[in-house]
């Protein structure tokens, strides 16, 4: 009788971790990928969701490049951008941004063109302090 019983919990045991397995497998919805990779014959192309690029100095953050999707064409050698947002880091650690809903960046140089409501918001004194630095020390 005991045996009995021990068998039928087993089964039991059994029965509800199957169906618990198979609820599991058929209702599972993966958050999905950020990244998506196509493989081309002249390149790889690449799409990031979320994509953030930052740049350091001395372990100083100088700027951070934000956009909600990227594309990278390697055959063009470009990284498309929607909803692009730019953070300058300036010395007393205020930040200076640049917005804009597009644009793209050219890989090779890095720069970068902005289109469609480009928004700029900064301190004045900070921004003209920050790039007057930067061209006397390219100048020499």
């Amino acid at each position: 009788m005991l045996n009995k019983i021990r068998l039928l919990l087993v089964l039991l045991v059994f029965g509800v971790g199957g169906y618990a397995g198979y609820n599991l497998l058929v209702n599972y919805q993966g958050s999905g990928t950020p990244l998506k990779v196509k493989i081309k014959d002249n390149g790889i192309d690449v799409e990031i969701e979320n994509f953030k690029l930052e740049h350091q100095i001395l372990g100083r953050k100088d700027w951070e490049l934000k956009a909600d999707f990227a594309q990278i064409d390697t055959e063009k050698k470009i990284t498309q951008l929607k909803n692009v947002k730019v953070v300058l880091t300036m010395e007393n650690d205020q930040e200076s941004t640049i917005s804009a809903d597009s644009g793209y960046m050219n890989n090779e140089t890095q720069e970068i063109d902005l289109k469609g409501h480009v928004r700029f918001k900064a301190t004045i004194g900070d921004f003209q302090n920050r790039f007057n630095k930067t061209s006397l020390n390219t100048s020499k």
